[in-house]
């Protein structure tokens, strides 16, 4: 059996960890993830990865310094910035001086790379695997490397399929529920901000007999790794004293409530994709206008986009 181990820094780069060890459970891999403690990691999503694998917590120092790393055949490292190169060049220094065998080293880019693509791209070159997301990253990463030293540079495309759904719940029988999910690219603007709340009470009132469920990141007691300011749920009752009948908030996992509801609702998030795993039509709101601050410039073209404001009929979608 082989061994592998996946690190992540935070709560994103944990879910990107969550996927790929879900996804490869049926190949009878031992696996184990090392988790870096950050502030605002939130605790649901280190007990997930406790029922996939073992679970250890530490800094990169102590874990380099640790003679079990021999172990591993694979290392997939998921961390921010540059400290993805910092492994690698920690790594493989440590595995000189040792004269030890070294695991192959693999990365990859946790969701849809909006911009910056070259800078993330440069932080992982030299790995001996770079995970894609699909055709579109992989010619733009060939036309970037194309004329240098790391041409050969050898990749995977994963996909950004992130839920691994058995069955799948026919629309007709789902109840009349959208979820619109609170994501890290919200508008920075509190005006915005209470513009978007408003704009979902509105759709709750306009459709009386759909339930619209709003989705946040984190509980207002929580934290999360990403800033978010005033907490959705704060911004909702400034934009609306009194929430319609039919207008909820819940924790409950996104996935749960994908799995009962027949539309998903987002600005860009690619939790859009994990909608689609679970057979939920999705949308992308377009009253704020394809903005790259918002990441929903991506989604231009696709069809998907629509105004919240501007629905007539959600049966119809």
């Amino acid at each position: 059996m082989s061994a592998v181990l996946l690190i992540a820094d935070s709560d994103s780069q944990m879910l990107y960890c969550e996927a790929l060890a879900r996804g490869h459970r049926a190949a009878g891999l031992e696996l184990t993830i090392h988790l870096i403690p950050r502030d605002g990691t939130p605790e649901a999503v280190k007990r997930r990865m406790e029922q996939l694998g073992t679970v250890q917590q530490g800094s990169l120092s102590t874990l380099l310094q640790d003679p079990g790393l021999s172990r591993f055949a694979a290392i997939g490292v998921f961390l921010t910035g540059s400290k993805i190169a910092g492994f690698r060049s920690a790594y493989l220094r440590s595995r000189q001086h040792d004269l030890q065998p070294r695991a192959l080293l693999f990365c990859g880019f946790n969701g849809v790379v909006l911009e910056r693509f070259e800078e993330a791209v440069t932080w992982r070159l030299g790995y001996d695997l770079i995970c894609l997301n699909g055709p579109r990253d992989q010619a733009r990463f060939e036309r970037f490397l194309r004329h240098t030293p790391f041409r050969s540079q050898r990749t995977v495309l994963t996909g950004l399929r992130r839920a691994r759904v058995a069955e799948v719940r026919p629309l007709a029988e789902r109840p009349r529920q959208l979820v619109f999910a609170e994501q890290v690219a919200m508008p920075a603007s509190l005006e915005e901000r209470r513009q978007l709340a408003r704009l979902v009470v509105d759709l709750a009132q306009r459709f009386s007999d759909w339930q619209v469920v709003l989705k946040p990141r984190v509980a207002p007691h929580e934290a999360t790794f990403h800033e978010i300011g005033e907490h959705i749920t704060t911004t909702l009752e400034q934009a609306c004293r009194r929430r319609p009948a039919n207008l909820t908030v819940s924790y409950a996992p996104l996935a749960a409530l994908l799995a009962e509801s027949r539309l998903f609702a987002t600005l860009s998030s690619t939790a859009l994709f994990d909608a689609l795993d679970h057979g939920c039509s999705a949308l992308v709101m377009g009253d704020f206008g394809l903005r790259g601050d918002l990441g929903s410039d991506f989604f231009g073209g696709s069809g998907l986009v629509r105004s919240l404001a501007a629905i007539g009929d959600l049966d119809a979608w």
